[in-house]
């Protein structure tokens, strides 16, 4: 589906069931049938979705400014995440990504508000750019030993972050992935 207007928490897609965005609140898939850009972007009273085993690609923008989601499963069998995947998805309190990912787009989580923790794959070797950009719960993150590089504003507006530890892991290049965090009080590299 293509983008119709809006912005980011109020963004309209041409999906068929935009009109009801404001209805849905949860959905059902069966096999066979797979993931579009923007898929689900803008349902807004959507709470859960259990992601089939045979998905493979969470495409860009496809849980984009649904608001009120605050339970997804990523099955193993996912190996690619778009950009802006999960943006604004402000009910979202923790996500853990399986290790089955190996594409990665930016902004995925950007603006998820009420995002406390996030558990991120050992084999994980770059944060994407603003991938946690103004998630402003923000206060778990574990950093996999194998990271190399964080992304530009991967975690700019990140106002709950305290302390980063950066130690175990091979970092090479951090970008300006850390501004306007007013907390935080201590890195450890």
């Amino acid at each position: 589906w293509v983008y119709v207007g809006g912005a980011i928490r109020t963004a309209v897609v041409s999906s068929p069931w935009s009109d009801y965005s404001d209805k849905i609140t949860e959905i059902q898939m069966d096999s066979g049938i797979t993931l579009g850009k923007r898929a689900f972007q803008g349902l807004s009273v959507l709470t859960s979705f259990s992601i089939p085993s045979e998905i493979t690609v969470i495409p860009e923008y496809a849980f984009a400014d649904c608001i009120s989601l605050n339970n997804v499963t990523i099955p193993q069998t996912v190996v690619s995440i778009g950009t802006a995947a999960f943006r604004a998805c402000d009910t979202m309190t923790e996500i853990d990504f399986p290790s089955s990912v190996v594409e990665w787009g930016d902004s995925i989580m950007i603006g998820c508000q009420n995002l406390k923790t996030v558990q991120l794959p050992s084999n994980m070797t770059e944060i994407p750019q603003g991938m946690f950009r103004d998630c402003a719960a923000l206060e778990n993150i574990n950093f996999p030993d194998n990271l190399t590089g964080i992304g530009n504003n991967a975690f700019s507006g990140c106002n709950s972050l305290a302390f980063l530890d950066l130690s175990n892991t091979k970092l090479v290049t951090i970008g300006s992935s850390f501004s306007g965090i007013s907390s935080l009080k201590q890195v450890c590299l």
